[in-house]
């Protein structure tokens, strides 16, 4: 397996890289919006459909670009919204619109500066698959 990274759309549209990923967890939120006393059956097949979906996913890592960490830091401040693409495995990534939920660093004069960051999905996240040009939307998947 490779390594992860963590590449960030900067402000003129060029990607930045974090190399250093030591883990990353994704979870997919499925909330589901419950809605009472609605007695026909086809209100309640549609509703199943309804509710928020979105993927966060937790970086932990060394920090090793300053740039990255202005743009993260930037981003968390400001609450903006910026494309990311995370590589992993030997042949996977994907690639998304993310809000920072929370952005962390860790400063210790006698270590590598380690960071934090949590991101959630503001839209579609798309996953490619490296050696073959199948490109999928998530929503697509079973």
């Amino acid at each position: 397996m490779k390594k992860l990274q963590l590449r960030i759309k900067d402000y003129d549209n060029n990607y930045v890289t974090l190399n250093n990923i030591r883990n990353l967890r994704f979870t997919l939120r499925n909330n589901r919006e419950e809605i009472k006393e609605i007695s026909s059956l086809g209100w309640r097949k549609a509703l199943d459909y309804a509710g928020s979906r979105y993927i966060t996913i937790k970086i932990n890592g060394i920090l090793d670009c300053m740039i990255a960490d202005r743009l993260l830091h930037n981003s968390a401040m400001l609450n903006s919204i910026n494309g990311y693409e995370i590589n992993y495995g030997d042949e996977e990534k994907i690639s998304l619109q993310c809000s920072v939920e929370l952005y962390e660093r860790y400063y210790d004069p006698a270590a590598f500066d380690n960071f934090t960051v949590t991101l959630t999905s503001t839209g579609v996240v798309n996953t490619f698959f490296l050696t073959t040009t199948e490109n999928r939307d998530l929503r697509d998947v079973c």
